[in-house]
């Protein structure tokens, strides 16, 4: 992103940008801080149609979830252009939970930012979900309908095989909660070993926690490949114990189709 590609309706919620960093991102978005005269800003931009639709998304969640009293990010404002989608948001200092475990081998440290991680997951599975975030019907029954939709129109990790066997293999039903719907090590930011943020919420929804949960301990390089950090995250998240075949079908099967 260059400063040249902000377009007006953007300038005009923050101002005239000064200095515009990239810091790490994933796939799906261009991110990009934007630092003016009146503050920082992060600047979200989606150009293909189904990352355009999560930004849409994300922007209903988080207006949505202002008053939860959960950290995450205070909208600022919202764009549609031709060039793509734009969500403007407050920024929040702090490093990605991946990274902090990447580099801090300090055992006692480790040990708190991911007791703090499982804490948040607890605080939000626990938060009264918002009546336009309840939607009719099954939460799982219209994940493998999008997951379908998904396969059909976009590149994803699973297959048709795949999702034959998870609509075959449905786990038992559990209450719903709350639910971010990518909670992971990515999208939670941590300071002086604190949960100071949790960032994407276009997958927001009143639905099943264990998906939550499965995301979350998924093992990466240096984090939850080992059992003690499983352990710690269960202790502070203090709810569900996911099962073996649980945690296959929400990470290893559901989460390939998004």
């Amino acid at each position: 992103m260059k400063l040249a590609d902000i377009p007006e309706s953007v300038i005009r919620l923050i101002g005239d940008v000064r200095e515009l960093g990239l810091p790490a991102q994933g796939h799906t978005s261009v991110v990009a801080l934007a630092t003016t005269d009146s503050g920082m800003y992060i600047m979200k931009k989606c150009v293909h149609p189904l990352y355009r639709e999560w930004l849409r998304k994300e922007h209903r969640s988080l207006r949505l979830l202002h008053s939860a009293g959960l950290p995450i990010p205070d909208v600022i404002g919202y764009a549609e252009e031709p060039s793509g989608s734009w969500l403007v948001m407050s920024y929040i200092e702090g490093t990605r939970l991946r990274e902090f475990l990447t580099t801090e081998h300090r055992a006692s440290k480790r040990e708190q930012a991911i007791h703090e991680y499982g804490a948040a997951l607890k605080r939000i599975h626990e938060s009264p979900c918002p009546a336009e975030l309840k939607r009719q019907g099954d939460w799982l029954d219209g994940m493998l309908l999008q997951a379908r939709s998904n396969l059909a129109h976009h590149a994803v990790d699973g297959s048709a095989e795949l999702l034959a066997e998870l609509e075959r293999s449905k786990p038992d039903p559990i209450e719903a909660t709350l639910i971010h719907g990518d909670f992971t090590i990515d999208n939670v930011l941590v300071r002086d070993r604190a949960v100071v943020g949790v960032i994407d919420w276009s997958g927001a929804a009143f639905g099943d926690p264990r998906y939550d949960a499965a995301l979350a301990i998924r093992p990466k390089p240096n984090a939850f490949e080992r059992a003690h950090d499983v352990a710690l995250f269960y202790e502070a998240y203090d709810g569900l114990r996911l099962t073996i075949e649980e945690y296959r079908y929400y990470e290893e099967g559901l989460y390939a189709f998004f």
